[in-house]
């Protein structure tokens, strides 16, 4: 019979990796091992022996110069979206062309049958779409809180300034209508508010610019528009300061209801003061009017509403300074009107005042930096809207 060989089975060894059969050929005594990670840089070369592990040392350097290199290198500034963009030529184009086109709607449109059409539409239209996509109607707590504030900002303020529109051109209306925000840290100082140095130096700078277009400018010659100017700019602010006092909804529902409010007490102001249907309307008065409805007030009050949750109040208000000088601008090269050097220099002066008196608000804000909700449209960043 055939014997039966009993054949061992020998276990095959793993070939070794190419760079240990080359550091064994080359006679090295360096060994590879895994490498320890330490939570703090210093810890990086600690507890090495360069005579043992020499390539664990040199891999150890290399991660504290990629780590230094990490933490000195400068953070990536994130780029402004194209939205954010688009928000802001809209408010720097579109609320500094209002001036103009309230004043080429007044050329068919009495002033407060005009502005009564603009806010009750815009705020028609506004409240029907915010419906639609299921946002909650207000209270009626909030209604008497957006119809106090509606009154102040839009039927006073906005009516006051078409009315005076009327007598004055939209350049120096826009001028007066920029101190707003001067005249907003004036009033919470009297309601109880601290007014900061800065503050004040502010308001003093505006108030120069606003006293020298009364002196010199188009003012002088037309006390009774200077008045209604006057009046406008204050109940603005007026409405500014109790809209971060009063009770509203939140995001754009509260300013659908500033507008309709607004929009039905102008009505009545309108068909008190006798007021008619213009029998005839030109074609270029329909669409300034329609400028105000679709883009000085729907449009606009949407970027702002984007711009105040997405972005810094610094940049959001912006527009306050741009404003006037777009305004301005326009007023002399479309509309043909005069400015003179005592327009140009009141301009810089009310600017500068906003600046400062601005500038306050944002230091104050940055000392104290909170996770707060986002701003409503009608706080301190609407401020010189028209």
């Amino acid at each position: 019979m055939p014997s039966l060989v009993r054949a061992t089975a020998t276990p095959l060894k793993s070939p070794e990796p190419l760079t240990t059969r080359r550091k064994r050929r080359r006679g090295s005594a360096c060994t590879h091992r895994p490498v320890s990670l330490y939570p703090s840089p210093a810890g990086l070369c600690a507890h090495v022996s360069p005579a043992v592990w020499p390539c664990e040392l040199r891999a150890r350097r290399l991660m504290l110069t990629a780590m230094s290199t990490v933490a000195l290198a400068p953070p990536k500034v994130p780029r402004r979206s194209l939205v954010t963009l688009l928000c802001l030529a809209t408010l720097y184009g579109v609320w500094g062309s209002t001036y103009l086109a309230i004043r080429i709607a007044l050329t068919s449109f009495p002033p407060l049958e005009m502005a009564s059409l603009r806010f009750f539409s815009a705020g028609a239209l506004l409240y029907l779409g915010l419906r639609v996509r299921g946002v909650a109607a207000p209270t009626l707590r909030e209604w008497r809180s957006c119809a106090t504030i509606g009154i102040l900002m839009m039927a006073v303020g906005l009516g006051c300034a078409s009315l005076a529109m009327m007598r004055v051109s939209s350049g120096v209306a826009a001028l007066v209508f920029g101190s707003v925000p001067i005249w907003t840290a004036l009033f919470e100082r009297v309601l109880g508010g601290r007014l900061r140095g800065r503050e004040a130096i502010g308001m003093l700078v505006g108030f120069a610019g606003l006293a020298l277009v009364a002196a010199r400018g188009q003012l002088r010659a037309d006390p009774l528009g200077a008045a209604q100017l006057a009046v406008a700019a204050g109940s603005y602010a007026l409405g500014c300061v109790l809209s971060r006092r009063l009770p509203q909804p939140s995001g754009p529902m509260s300013v659908a209801a500033q507008m309709l409010a607004a929009g039905a007490v102008l009505v009545v102001a309108s068909v008190a003061r006798g007021e008619r249907p213009p029998s005839h309307v030109t074609l270029v008065a329909v669409l300034a009017l329609a400028h105000l409805v679709l883009l000085g007030s729907v449009l606009a009050y949407t970027a702002l509403n984007h711009l105040l949750r997405t972005e810094r109040a610094a940049l959001a208000t912006s527009y306050a300074f741009v404003n006037p000088v777009v305004a301005l601008g326009l007023g002399a090269l479309v509309g043909g009107e005069s400015v003179g050097t005592a327009e140009v220099a009141a301009v810089a002066l009310v600017v500068a005042g906003v600046v400062i008196v601005a500038s306050a608000s944002w230091k104050r804000a940055t000392e104290k930096p909170t996770l707060a909700a986002p701003l409503r449209p009608h706080g301190r960043a609407a401020q010189a809207v028209v």
